[in-house]
């Protein structure tokens, strides 16, 4: 950030060093024209740069090149950005109000969002997002060094007690209700490819499905989408595949990897 002024000047840079300093983290950069990229380390791959496609770009904990799956928070905050009816701001604080943290394990400290056109600077302390300061960048540089304290610009802050003390959150409202008869669709008996041994056993239930493994225990799954379901607790995510008659032909499990499987037979 220091020596470059673009994200692609910022890729270019990047391809000039290894940085096996990030295997345990990722940032974004993104600047004033839209562009934006995600910047981790891959074991056995090296240097990953993901590149936005589409009109948002959407990162978490999530190692975007390991496999498709994407945590709650990812899923959560892609929904929110696609509603339409907003603001480009008011979507962006509904997103980060969606998927803050609370609780005695972890919470969110602060959230900002960053209009990198007109170089303002919009800050939520806690987890309070009825109440935003705003910072003129171009303004602010002009004044100097200078340095606050965060709690003091708030007038409505919540005390850090009392988020600590609520329940850790566990879940981010990604799940949606289908029925009984959109859920049937999916039941039946599939095999893995790269293991033909291991059958997995797939019924409908009330609220989502049932996964019985060669060898585990029974696992369930609550639907985010019509083809697209999750593991409980998160464990990871499975998507079904269709042929074009819309006849359901397979599986497959994202977690550290994608693994595929080919629906045998039928219920």
């Amino acid at each position: 950030m220091d020596e470059c002024s673009t994200v692609t000047e910022a890729v270019e840079y990047f391809h000039n060093f290894n940085c096996p300093q990030l295997s345990h983290s990722q940032f974004m950069l993104a600047d004033a024209s839209g562009a934006s990229v995600v910047v981790t380390w891959l074991s056995g791959k090296g240097l990953s740069i993901v590149k936005r496609e589409g009109t948002a770009q959407v990162a978490t904990n999530t190692r975007l090149e390991v496999s498709s799956y994407r945590c709650q928070r990812w899923t959560r905050t892609t929904k929110e950005l696609k509603r339409n009816g907003r603001t480009l701001f008011e979507s962006a604080r509904q997103a980060l109000q969606a998927v803050h943290q609370h609780g005695p394990g972890g919470f969110t400290s602060y959230s900002c969002i960053y209009d990198l056109k007109q170089r303002r600077i919009h800050l939520f302390n806690l987890t309070n997002f009825d109440e935003v300061i705003q910072f003129d960048l171009s303004q602010e540089l002009r004044k100097g060094a200078s340095s606050h304290l965060m709690k003091d610009l708030f007038n409505n802050s919540p005390s850090l007690q009392e988020i600590r003390s609520r329940p850790q959150r566990m879940t981010y409202g990604t799940q949606i209700e289908l029925s009984q008869t959109e859920l049937a669709v999916f039941e039946g008996i599939y095999r893995f490819d790269t293991a033909p041994d291991i059958e997995v056993r797939i019924t409908a239930t009330a609220t989502g499905l049932h996964v019985h493994a060669t060898g585990q225990s029974t696992a369930e799954l609550f639907p985010e989408s019509t083809r697209s379901f999750r593991l409980v607790p998160d464990r990871g995510q499975v998507s079904f595949q269709a042929d074009k008659d819309d006849r359901i032909t397979g599986l497959t499990l994202h977690k550290q990897q994608d693994i595929r499987a080919t629906r045998v037979q039928k219920k």
